[in-house]
């Protein structure tokens, strides 16, 4: 069942990823603001935490 979920999840996201590209230009760069938004809230809350990166988010949201 977990690999079947898994499939299932890959094939879902391929398709989303077919049916958005002729919608937007895709670029190797294109979320690379998020993922610098994404790093400095898991830095703030912790690596090795996963509640305190989501906490780390929530805090870094706010401010």
């Amino acid at each position: 069942m977990p690999a079947l979920g898994w499939g299932f999840a890959g094939v879902l996201g391929t398709v989303a990823g077919l049916l958005i590209a002729p919608v937007t230009y895709l670029e190797p760069g294109m979320m690379m603001s998020v993922l610098l938004y994404a790093f400095a809230a898991a830095m703030l809350g912790g690596l090795n935490s996963p509640a305190g990166a989501v906490a780390g988010g929530l805090l870094f949201g706010v401010l």
